[in-house]
């Protein structure tokens, strides 16, 4: 109202699956289970109404006083349109994603590490819709920091919908050809070593399968029990061992 600062986001299912509120608080949950950084997010219900409450991180709190911390996505920052945010449209791709982390990032080393993260997550859970736009810097003062996740979801469950990556690893968007060779590309795009990536990539599959199971024991406790979770957790573990294999 009068132009005040919201504090959280209300966001409706997808229009043609109501399920995907489930799917991306449990996500977003898994996602902060393997310390990625994420607001924190829980789903409401009113009557026969739901929605995936999202707390703003973009806002300051003192005295009272809500205040909005500027921040742009990926695509605004490379003075991009954002109708050009997924690469196969012309978007930007992973690498240059990580470049421009690394040259503008005031702790690149954390952001990085964050962001490749970030990759291995989307990747691992079959979230085909991960795109520039889903990232975004904030400005505090002078300081320029990879902001938060968001957006994270499931899509590889959802067959009416594109099984492409929004963002190649190694020169690949279909996830099932993406193979050894593919990441080694891709750590030489982003400039680390592919025995840094191999190590890191498989340290993370094996973080994601530990914090699985109790990530849904909390998630069933706060919302009760869904099939559709358990059919992305189903869809999470095939991946996660089909990329492990790869590196034995």
């Amino acid at each position: 109202m009068n132009g005040a600062p919201s504090n959280f986001i209300l966001k409706p299912a997808m229009a043609h699956f109501q399920t995907s509120i489930e799917n991306e608080c449990f996500c977003m949950m898994l996602a902060n289970s393997v310390d990625l950084k994420v607001p924190p997010v829980s789903i409401v219900r009113k009557e026969s109404q739901k929605a995936l409450l999202i707390k703003r991180y973009d806002r300051h709190l003192e005295n009272d006083v809500l205040t909005r911390i500027h921040q742009e996505d990926l695509c605004q920052a490379m003075g991009l349109s954002h109708e050009l945010k997924y690469q196969a449209d012309g978007g930007p791709g992973l690498k240059a994603c990580f470049d421009l982390v690394r040259a503008y990032s005031a702790n690149p080393i954390k952001d990085l590490q964050q962001l490749i993260e970030w990759v291995f997550f989307n990747f691992l859970i079959g979230n085909m819709d991960a795109h520039a736009k889903n990232l975004s810097f904030m400005y505090q003062g002078r300081q320029i920091r990879l902001a938060p996740f968001y957006d994270m979801m499931c899509i590889n469950i959802y067959k009416d919908l594109s099984q492409k990556l929004a963002m190649k690893i190694g020169g690949e968007n279909r996830p099932e050809w993406i193979m050894a060779r593919h990441w080694h590309r891709f750590a030489e795009e982003i400039k680390i070593s592919k025995a840094t990536l191999r190590k890191r990539l498989t340290e993370f599959c094996f973080k994601l399968i530990k914090a699985i199971d109790t990530t849904h024991s909390n998630f069933i406790i706060r919302h009760q029990g869904d099939s559709l979770v358990d059919d992305v957790i189903a869809t999470i573990k095939k991946r996660v061992g089909k990329t492990l294999q790869q590196f034995e």
